[in-house]
């Protein structure tokens, strides 16, 4: 399972690495085992992560209306 200390790092990364979009906020749900990373440009878009004892995924999310 991924640390708070894991997912600053990511999002330093991340911010280095996404072009036209800043991350703006990160939300972590341990019962859920999934971490959020939300983007801004001239829309919205969550990043999120999801882990699995034995797989991970990786989705993205548009913003809800």
């Amino acid at each position: 399972m991924q640390t708070s200390f894991h997912i600053h790092t990511l999002v330093q990364e991340l911010n280095k690495e996404i072009l036209g979009a800043k991350i703006i906020s990160t939300e972590f749900y341990k019962k859920e085992r999934s971490a959020y990373i939300i983007c801004k440009n001239k829309s919205r878009l969550a990043l999120s992560f999801v882990y699995h004892p034995t797989k991970s995924g990786i989705y993205l999310i548009p913003p809800s209306k």
